[in-house]
């Protein structure tokens, strides 16, 4: 895969107080808890991460990354998470005597498909994009001082992306698309 055919999405989350309700951070739980990073940009930071964060165990991928998916990864510190994004069209099999859901890939010009979060092939794992970033603007609206990193290997649409963003509920103050992989435009607050 080359890079023209790969859209690299940085977002930068910064996720205040200002941003998901009330109140304000101190110093010790701004900058992810650690007041020193405050004044630092975030190409001198390290944020503990994950590849093919979606890709797990525990939400049934054939071939997972991971033991335990997005939700867990958050509350054990991940920060940074890589995710892939195709399009999709689910569909029920019969799997072992019962109704099973699978996710075949297909085409941005298919009818009725829709955008998931999948490595390589939503055959083997999908989950549909709104319901992972629904699950990130959860963690964030009571993790208010936390700064998020994705780095989005795109097989959609901006568009499409765009509005899986939406629909989740996610606030994005600061996203940078890219081709270079840089971290342009962002400071860690």
């Amino acid at each position: 895969m080359t890079l023209k055919n790969t859209l690299a999405l940085t977002i930068c989350l910064l996720a205040t107080a200002s941003l998901f309700g009330t109140g304000t951070a101190s110093a010790t739980t701004k900058c992810n808890g650690y007041s020193k990073l405050c004044s630092r940009t975030l190409d001198k930071v390290v944020l503990p991460g994950s590849h093919n964060s979606m890709s797990s165990k525990e939400f049934g991928f054939g071939i997972p990354n991971h033991q335990f998916g997005i939700p867990h990864q958050l509350t054990k510190g991940i920060r940074a998470m890589l995710i892939d994004t195709h399009y999709g069209k689910p569909r029920t099999i019969m799997f072992l005597g019962k109704p099973t859901t699978v996710v075949d890939d297909v085409t941005e010009g298919t009818t009725g498909r829709l955008p998931y979060l999948c490595h390589v092939s939503c055959l083997s794992g999908a989950i549909p994009l709104s319901t992972g970033l629904k699950t990130i603007a959860d963690f964030l609206k009571t993790h208010t001082s936390e700064v998020m990193v994705f780095v989005n290997e795109s097989y959609i649409t901006p568009a499409d992306f765009s509005a899986a963003v939406t629909s989740s509920g996610l606030s994005i103050p600061n996203a940078v698309e890219d081709d270079q992989h840089e971290w342009t435009g962002c400071h860690v607050l």
